[in-house]
């Protein structure tokens, strides 16, 4: 079974060439391009068995530190990725608020929530 934040990074990279796309917490040193970093917050549940629901965050942020330029580029990166997930079967945003990364870099945080079916091994034997 995959780690469900790794499904989310793959198809964020396969649907945003150019941007570098890591797990939230990786080691990102002299960012030179746009960045979406992806976290899991919460797993609840689905109606059916094997069906999650998982809500994240998407840090998106651009490398540029030039303040006018900065922040145009994560401007436009922010909508290349709410471009993304509107595409995206299933898979909804509640809000982008702005944010730093490292204390450097200009970002958006999305707050995101995607369906994830997860495989069901074993049933319970009465």
């Amino acid at each position: 079974m995959s780690n469900p934040r790794d499904v989310v990074v793959e198809h964020l990279e396969a649907n945003l060439p150019g941007v570098l796309v890591k797990p939230y917490g990786a080691q990102v040193e002299n960012l030179a391009g746009d960045l979406v970093m992806v976290r899991l917050d919460e797993v609840v549940p689905g109606q059916v068995k094997g069906l999650r629901s998982y809500t994240g965050s998407l840090l998106c942020a651009s490398g540029t530190t030039a303040e006018e330029k900065a922040d145009l580029d994560v401007d436009d990166l922010l909508e290349d990725v709410l471009d993304v997930i509107d595409k995206t079967a299933g898979v909804t945003w509640s809000k982008a608020a702005r944010a730093t990364l490292d204390e450097t870099w200009p970002a958006w945080e999305v707050t995101v929530t995607y369906p994830i079916v997860q495989s069901v091994s074993a049933q319970p034997t009465p």
